[in-house]
Order: structure tokens, then sequence, then C-alpha cells
């Protein structure tokens, strides 16, 4: 390539033949040319398209027609195109842009997705010439497994519109008015379960959608983009609490508890949370005493989702103090059962919407069966649990921040100062740019938490580093969102205001910030590993 007048493309393909297929023995420097990107992929090929020059390919080889492989749904084939655009001399870093279109089920080479390049395909001179720095992979992706795909499946966009419907018609309208009043309408939470928007990541044999993990962190967007009460229901009855038992529980308490939960036919939350226990989750004083076939449960919770008018609740409580965390267990209650009550809390700075209540346990008889797991497994219980809650809520914060990044862009139209629109000013642009960035950025870890969910992969620490910054990003985008509103945004003539006073809990509960902050430098530091679990969370069956 010796010329900047000189243009020519490489491009991966699995279906139609274009104008020109290098044949598999015609290359110009043989076989050992076949750059380490190439080797050990099957039945793919190398194609030039366009019309390349003689001295950048050299082949008399007819058009050839690559078969799709047997394990063809494993790594489907996708289109990878690579542009030389500007040629550069040879030692610099990146000789042209790489684009890469993701569209299936790819290998990830050196941090890059890639089709199924054969291990018969060879290589035009264009791909050639500048091969010596670009993605070198460290060794072939297993067989099978799920790489990158950023494209979301008909299914997925099909939940994402019907959630984004189901917000615009049931919430959007009443919301200002709920959340000035600090109500909560329960028949809005029983609409949801008749939609299936309670169920959804729960397999069909238990009540619920089928669906798989980034289905749900759609969902769990779409409804804290309407508002954060609602993607709190995701949060305690559907992730704390339903995907807890579907992973925990015995076969008669998924049955029990868990298909009328998936069908919305009852309502359940999650009891951790004390007055005098929040970050420190293994001091719990509630306590828990065997008493022949049923345990007797006192103390309290505070700050609980729900927790005045959920029908279950998974409640933590400990039957040996002195052991610490490994007194731990888990059990679930039931609203009806002796010894249990319930009041709502008040004055909340946000999530007015929702309701959040107190539990008292006061010699509260639970039934042996009910417990979860074994006597001192609850703590282990409650951070895999939490491992779900994480996600919901990193997945609603990325739809406060979209629901930021759309009211100031709108706002930024419509508002007039110094003799246009506010959005040709450069520091009203700065803001929303930066929202742009860190919704796009959280996304991206949101997705990748839910691929490994999707596997059954431990997926802590990727679940909490999406958490910490998705639940930061929301913060700071509502800051702007209301600096960009000016003195508007402090009133709730305009949602922004809302946004903010709903952004903060986030950075609270399910871990806060500063916890978060420490957890991802432990991984870091090598303090922290994640063992694996008993009952490990289990992976998606359907069809991704």
């Amino acid at each position: 390539m010796g010329g900047r007048e000189e243009r020519a493309q490489c491009t991966a393909v699995g279906e139609a033949d274009r104008d020109h297929t290098l044949g598999p023995d015609r290359v110009e420097d043989g076989p050992d040319i076949v750059d380490p990107i190439l080797e050990g992929w099957e039945d793919g090929r190398v194609e030039v398209i366009g019309e390349p020059s003689p001295a950048a390919v050299e082949t008399n080889h007819p058009p050839q027609r690559a078969e799709a492989p047997e394990n063809a749904g494993q790594h489907r084939l996708l289109p990878l195109v690579l542009e030389v655009g500007d040629p550069r001399p040879r030692d610099e870093e990146i000789h042209w842009p790489v684009s890469v279109d993701l569209v299936g089920d790819v290998g990830s080479v050196g941090g890059a997705g890639v089709s199924s390049l054969g291990r018969h395909g060879r290589q035009c001179a264009a791909w050639r010439s500048h091969r010596s720095r670009i993605w070198r992979p460290a060794s072939r992706p297993p067989d099978g497994e799920l790489m990158i795909d950023f494209s979301l499946t008909d299914a997925q966009r099909e939940v994402q519109r019907t959630a984004r419907a189901f917000a615009e018609r049931e919430i959007l309208p009443r919301i200002q008015q709920m959340d000035a009043n600090a109500e909560y309408d329960r028949g809005l939470y029983e609409k949801m379960g008749a939609e299936g928007l309670l169920g959804l990541p729960i397999p069909e044999q238990y009540g619920g959608a089928g669906m798989d993990y980034i289905a749900f962190a759609l969902l769990c967007e779409e409804m804290e983009r309407a508002d954060t009460a609602f993607r709190v229901i995701l949060s305690v009855h559907t992730g704390l609490n339903s995907l807890t038992l579907l992973q925990w529980g015995s076969e008669e308490q998924k049955q029990r508890y868990l298909v009328p939960q998936a069908r919305g036919e009852k309502l359940a939350t999650f009891g951790l949370t004390e007055p005098g226990v929040g970050s420190d989750a293994a001091k719990l004083a509630t306590t828990a005493r065997r008493d022949g076939d049923r345990y007797i449960l006192n103390g309290s919770k505070i700050w609980i989702s729900l927790g005045d008018t959920a029908d279950h609740v998974l409640v933590f409580a400990s039957v040996d103090r002195s052991k610490g965390h490994r007194g731990i267990t888990a059990f679930i209650v039931e609203r009806s059962f002796p010894g249990f009550s319930s009041e709502s809390l008040h004055g909340k700075l946000g999530v007015r919407a929702g309701n959040t209540g107190i539990l008292t346990f006061g010699d509260c008889e639970v039934p042996a069966a009910n417990r979860v797991g074994e006597e001192g497994e609850g703590f282990t219980i409650a951070m895999s649990a939490i491992d779900q809650g994480r996600y919901t809520v990193a997945a609603g914060s990325v739809g406060l921040a979209q629901a930021c990044l759309d009211a100031s862009v709108k706002y930024a139209h419509e508002r007039q100062a110094f003799g246009s629109e506010i959005g040709q000013h450069q520091l009203v642009k700065q803001m929303i740019a930066r929202m742009y960035a860190g919704i796009e950025a959280g996304r991206l870890l949101v997705f990748k938490a839910g691929a490994k969910k999707n596997r059954g992969e431990r997926n802590t620490r990727e679940t909490g580093l999406a958490k910490w910054f998705c639940t930061d990003h929301a913060v700071a985008s509502a800051l702007d969102a209301i600096q960009i509103h000016g003195a508007y945004g402090y009133s709730n003539e305009y949602p922004v205001e809302r946004y903010l006073r709903n952004s903060k809990g986030s950075v609270i509960y399910e871990g806060t910030s500063q916890i978060h902050t420490l957890m991802q430098a432990d991984y870091l530091l090598g303090y922290r590993r994640d063992k694996p679990l008993r009952m490990p969370q289990l992976p998606f069956e359907g069809e991704m």
C-alpha cells in the first residue's frame, strides 16, 4: 500500500458473494501469513469488495461461497469491515479506522468483536500489509461461548416497547400528582403483574415470562425513566425476592410462593435493613429461635420498600448472634403470620410514589418449612440476592439519567437566552454531552453484568461496578438537568427536581457508593475474591 490514492476493503462475510473472493491457495506469501486473528476459527473467508488495485490483491480464482458451519448457532458469522481509508507510515500504532458491526454471537479477540473466520481463510494484501499491530489475541475463545453482541433481539425490543407503552399509559399521566401527594397505588402494581412485568426473568414453569437478564434490564430502565418507584417494585419483588427463591428456594417454596409472585397475584419484598444496621449487615439484631416445627422471630426492619403492602417478605434473622454473619438465616414470612405487623414511613425525600415501611416481629411464628436454605446460610443468600437487586438499580439509574437527558434536550430547544436557544451555548452542550456519555457507558456496564447473569456466572464485581457508576451518574445527570432548567428546574412544574430527589436514594441503598468504591479496590488489590456458591444462579435457558 504505497500511496494515499489506493483504497481497498476487506470484509469477512458468511452470506452473499461480492465482487471478488480470494482463493484458498492463491495468496502472495503462502499459508504462513495467516494472522493470529484468523487462526483456530471455523469455516470463514476473506473477500475483497470494490476495485482493489493489482498491487493490493493478486488472485485469479473465481468467487467462492462458504457454507454455514455445523456450529453456526454457536458462532454466527457477521460483517467485519476493515477500511483502508488513509494509509499512514507503518510504524504508527493504528493504520486505519476499524468499524465492527456486532450483530451475532461473536468471538471477542483482544477486546474487539470478530466474525467466525475460518482456519482456511486468507488475507488480502490491504489486511496483510497492516496486520502487525491490530488485535493480538491471547487464545481462541472456547467453542460455544457467547461473546460480545450489542444488538437487541426482537423479544428484548418487544419488552422495551411494552414497558414504555405501559409507563406512558399508566404512570406518566399520574406521577406528578402521586409524587406531590406522597401516595402509592397498589392497583398499578397489580397492572404490572397482569402485563407479565413482575415475573419477566422467571422461567415459565414457575409462572414467569422466561426472558433473559438483558430484557430485565431494559424493563428496569423504562420503569425508572417514568419514575423510580416503579423500578423499585422490580428490585424488591422480582430481583431481591423472586429471583432469590428461584436460586435458593425448595421446590415446595417455589410452587407456594414464587409462582403466584411471578404471575403478579402476590406482592413480595425483602427485609434486611434494621434501625441500627445498614451497610454492616452481619450485625443483625433480629433473632430467630427454633421451637419444634417453627421459628419465633423478634425484631424489626426499616426502609423496606413495599413494606406496608407486600404479601410475602424474605426476612433475615440470626439464630445465634455470637456467630456473627454465620448465624444469619433466611425465612419467608407471610403478612398473615401471627406476630407480624407493619406501618408506612412518611416524609421521604424521594420515591414518594412508592410505599416504604417498617416491619415488626413480635414472637412472630414462622413454619420451619419456610426457612430458605440452611441455618446460618442467610448472609450468603442475602448477598447473592443483593447481586440481583444491584443489577436492577444500575439498569434503572440508566433510565433516570436518560429521563434527565430527554427533559434537558427538550428544554434546551424551547428556552431562549441571549438571542438563541440555550442549546447553542457551549456549557449547556457540555452538560448534555456529559449525560449522554455516562448513559452509554453505564448501559454497557449493565449489559456486561447481564451477560454474565445469562451464563449463570458469579457477577458480584461486574454488577457492583455497574451499580456504583450508574447511580453516581444518575445523581450528576439530575444536577445538570436542574442547572439547564434554571429556576424552573427548582419547581415541580418540570420533572427534573423529582429526578434529583429520586436519584439520591440509589447511592445509599444496595451498598453506598463508598462501599462500592472499597469493593472495587479490594478486587483490584487481590483482597477480595468471589467463591462458588452452594446454589449458583441459574443461567438463562432460552434462545439468545
